[in-house]
């Protein structure tokens, strides 16, 4: 199997733009868990971060429109817009991108997306003050549940993130995949140089589609909480989004006892 490399982008001038490579195991019919080792540091000019989002964009369009059916209202507030084949929305010029790519080239393939919003991240490549209230997709909408915006307020922005996206191709998905999402994700919470990110009390919040993304998410120590369903959309969704939270300083030591389980 080809070599495979994780990448943490953003549009946002404070994320740190980094590249990993994926350990290969002989035993294994796809790549374990992340590896530690940074690849040769890449020019990071804005074309190849340009092609790696729209690349993740195209991916969840396939996943969530394509396969899942889903069709997201343009009057939403997170001001959905769907064209030349990709799904696109206001936080993707302060979405931290974490993916997987197929090689480190601008010509490179998405397999996997996990999209977060930072709570510090601001519009226009501003910042939150620390006791600001994070500006998440969750919070945005007149649905949500009023105890779940205190929740989020009362933590300010530097200690919330929202895992907003998640799609890995079908070919992926029963591969450790998902889980080098996770597991990258997790390591951005206590990077010194991730200082947007990273946080001594750092919880993540997350609507959450899918049974299997549920059950990843339990992998790191989430939790449901049942009282915070609900419906962005009364008119379209036909069911409620399972609201879950995780302590981030826990998740890092949750995945590392799973993948050592599992392998």
């Amino acid at each position: 199997m080809s070599k495979l490399f994780a990448c943490v982008v953003s549009k946002h001038n404070a994320v740190k733009t980094c590249f990993f490579k994926l350990k290969t195991g002989i035993r294994t019919k796809f790549p374990k868990p992340i590896s530690t080792e940074v690849t040769e540091p890449l020019e990071e000019n804005s074309l190849f971060i340009d092609h790696i989002i729209t690349e993740s964009r195209k991916l969840l369009y396939d996943v969530y429109v394509q396969e899942i059916k889903w069709v997201p209202k343009r009057s939403a507030p997170t001001k959905f817009i769907i064209e030349d084949g990709q799904l696109k929305d206001r936080f993707d010029e302060v979405g931290v991108w974490v993916c997987i790519i197929n090689e480190l080239s601008i010509e490179c393939k998405v397999l996997g997306v996990m999209r977060n919003l930072s709570g510090k991240l601001g519009s226009n490549d501003s910042l939150l003050e620390d006791n600001d209230c994070a500006d998440l997709d969750v919070t945005s909408y007149d649905t949500s549940p009023a105890e779940m915006k205190k929740w989020v307020s009362e933590r300010g922005a530097k200690n919330v993130m929202e895992i907003q996206r998640f799609a890995v191709t079908k070919k992926h998905r029963s591969s450790f995949l998902p889980i080098h999402l996770l597991c990258i994700t997790a390591d951005l919470f206590d990077d010194p140089e991730q200082k947007v990110i990273s946080s001594q009390n750092m919880f993540v919040i997350s609507t959450v589609y899918s049974k299997t993304i549920q059950k990843y998410i339990v992998f790191c120590g989430g939790k449901k909480k049942p009282e915070w369903s609900f419906k962005y959309d009364p008119e379209v969704d036909k069911s409620d989004s399972v609201v879950m939270i995780t302590d981030g300083n826990n998740a890092k030591k949750k995945l590392d006892k799973f993948v050592r389980k599992v392998l």
